[in-house]
């Protein structure tokens, strides 16, 4: 566990170890409540100590390292407790419940970091047998260790998941998935504001959305808790459809899920939404069928949007902006339909509530046509060599936008 706002700023970042998942899987539900041991020494390094050591030396070792814990404790809460954002290894979820119920830390912990990755030096068969564990542990243990803690943070409002590229996406996956099942479920729910699930470069593939409809039908007989108090979402997905397993999952089924869950999103104010990576006009098609359902939804309060890899074949955009009172707009990697770039530019124009606007790398589908899976994808404006960025203020947006079109679409916007 790392704390990110030391009482000492001057100091290095205190790490704390927990249980690994290894040894989490050895305790039972009933032992979950037990205090987490102050270290976690790894196994060869425990044996190495135990066979030099004489049996009597090997004694006053045990005792002497029983009592610095208990005599460091008043001194370690007194400090620790003070911290208000924690990172936390999701193989140290005990640890997280064990200080959650400590009332002066969990009265006061308002920012929790959840890392998916121990060490990045760690042995690839150690880190693939973590990763194997991580994901057996998805609905039993780990979520039962998320639950507790999460309903012993009364003043928890943000919650954030960061990690390190992965060659498989199923541990992450599972990750995220926990995170969300427990938010889901926590009593104390009303309190978060902003989830980012996940950041830097990875990506929840929609299975986890699958994952929780699935809890949804086999889970408990109470309905979720709906995470209706979210100001700020932040999500990176992958965005295709084709990744389902139709054995179990069907795209109306995914639809549905999709839906619910944004759809519970009531106080949601701020939206950054990755969707996926488009390199083919393929992919750009893929992304508009998922882009559809996220776009037609309703938020009263959402001011901020922020879409990366999505693609607007029609008017769907320009329908979603009329919906919302939207005063920062900020479009990457996106796709638009034959003339639906240069129409939204004009919408934007007329729109006096709009404050900061930002495009880069935005692409045209074209030549026109219906079947956007069979038409060329071109860099828009068709600048060789050169990345597409506008970031234009109140009061300039007009003129900027104006400078950003090419001759044809600029006449295209005159006339709309």
């Amino acid at each position: 566990m790392t704390d990110l706002e030391s009482p000492q700023s001057g100091q290095p970042p205190l790490k704390l170890d927990g249980l690994s998942i290894e040894q989490l899987d050895a305790f039972t539900d009933n032992e979950m409540e037990e205090k987490l041991a102050l270290t976690a020494l790894p196994t060869e390094i425990v044996e190495k100590i135990a066979e030099h050591l004489p049996l009597c030396d090997l004694k006053q070792l045990r005792q002497a390292c029983k009592q610095l814990e208990t005599q460091t404790i008043h001194y370690f809460t007194r400090k620790y407790c003070t911290r208000k954002h924690v990172i936390i290894c999701l193989t140290q979820l005990r640890f997280l419940v064990e200080q959650a119920r400590n009332t002066k830390f969990g009265g006061k912990l308002k920012e929790l970091i959840f890392e998916t990755s121990d060490d990045v030096h760690m042995d690839p068969l150690q880190k693939q047998n973590l990763e194997y564990r991580l994901k057996d542990s998805l609905i039993s243990k780990a979520n039962h260790c998320l639950l507790t803690a999460f309903n012993n943070l009364p003043a928890l409002s943000k919650v954030s998941m960061v990690s390190e590229s992965m060659h498989a996406e199923k541990p992450l996956t599972c990750h995220a998935t926990m995170i969300l099942l427990a938010l889901q479920h926590r009593s104390n729910s009303y309190h978060l504001k902003i989830l980012e699930l996940p950041v830097n470069g990875n990506f929840v593939c929609w299975d986890l959305f699958m994952k929780l409809n699935h809890w949804y039908l086999k889970g408990p007989a109470d309905p979720p808790t709906p995470i209706s108090t979210i100001t700020s979402l932040k999500l990176a997905l992958n965005g295709r459809f084709d990744g389902f397993n139709t054995a179990h999952y069907s795209n109306d089924r995914a639809a549905k899920s999709i839906q619910s869950f944004f759809s519970g999103l009531f106080a949601l104010e701020s939206l950054y939404l990755h969707l996926g990576d488009i390199d083919s006009p393929t992919e750009a098609a893929n992304l508009g069928a998922v882009t559809k359902l996220i776009i037609n939804m309703k938020w009263p309060k959402l001011q901020h949007i922020h879409f990366r890899g999505m693609a607007f074949t029609d008017g769907s955009f320009r329908r979603f902006y009329h919906t919302h009172n939207i005063r920062t707009l900020s479009l990457r990697e996106v796709v638009f339909g034959p003339e639906c770039f240069a129409k939204a530019c004009g919408m934007l124009c007329n729109d006096s509530n709009l404050e900061h606007l930002k495009f880069r790398d935005l692409f045209e589908v074209g030549p026109p046509g219906l079947a956007i899976t069979a038409a060329s994808m071109i860099l828009f404006p068709d600048t060789e060599g050169e990345t597409t960025i506008l970031v234009a203020e109140k009061g300039e947006i007009d003129d900027k936008l104006q400078e950003f079109l090419s001759v044809e679409d600029a006449a295209t916007l005159v006339e709309f």
